[in-house]
């Protein structure tokens, strides 16, 4: 199996197709319906990605990774990480890079080698993901709602998960990486989750479980309303 490393660090260039560009929209608005219209241009950067794949950069209209006039690198080569909570900001260029770098190391540590512009891939590597906590948002809980909140993804759900340190909130379990009851006691609950596999390899990370008293907004008989009129 053969594949141009050329092809991942292609520069960014476009050919400013119009047609090309309607597609691209007809596209969006069929395969993320929803997402279109909330937020087009997110819809747009997953499209733009997928075509960049598939044909190299040169097939992304210019209109869409340069919408804003005098832009000179697509979206301004600027990453504002919004969802990752455990990834900084970053430029566009320096991620393509690393990722690069990054396939290309894990090509020829499984048996793959380069030639020139070429990348010969092993069609027998195999792929074991590192063993790492997936970071994102703290379970919401409250005080007489249920939860069932998972703090296991698709690349750990499989390793041995083991709460190690800390209690829990009262009316709360702990199994297979996934929380579940309903919390009796507000408060804050500092944990430490374990992973491991094969009762060899483990890391541990610390957690803080917020408990909140339970929301009485929806019972109140009467909303007070403030108004400030400026003259």
């Amino acid at each position: 199996m053969q594949k141009k490393a050329s092809a991942y660090i292609a520069p960014y260039r476009t050919v400013g197709d119009t047609a090309h560009e309607s597609l691209v929209i007809r596209a969006a608005q069929s395969l993320f319906p929803a997402a279109y219209e909330i937020i087009p241009g997110a819809v747009y950067a997953h499209i733009s990605g997928l075509l960049g794949v598939m044909y190299g950069a040169k097939s992304l209209p210019e209109s869409l990774t340069k919408p804003i006039e005098g832009w000179e690198k697509p979206f301004n080569d600027r990453y504002i990480n919004i969802t990752r909570f455990d990834m900084p900001d970053a430029s566009i260029e320096d991620m393509i890079e690393r990722t690069y770098n990054k396939a290309i190391e894990l090509v020829c540590s499984k048996g793959g080698k380069v030639k020139g512009d070429m990348v010969y891939v092993n069609p027998k590597a195999q792929f074991i993901p590192p063993m790492e906590f997936c970071i994102g948002p703290n379970p919401d809980l409250e005080i007489g709602q249920p939860t069932d909140y998972s703090f296991a993804c698709r690349t750990n759900a499989d390793f041995k998960w083991e709460l190690v340190k800390g209690k829990l909130p009262a009316g709360i379990t702990f199994q297979n990486g996934k929380l579940a009851g309903t919390p009796t006691e507000a408060g804050k609950y500092p944990i430490t989750l374990q992973l491991s596999a094969n009762n060899k390899n483990s890391i541990t990370k610390d957690f803080e479980l917020l408990v909140k008293t339970k929301n009485i907004a929806s019972k109140a008989d009467t909303i007070y309303a403030l108004s400030l009129i400026h003259i």
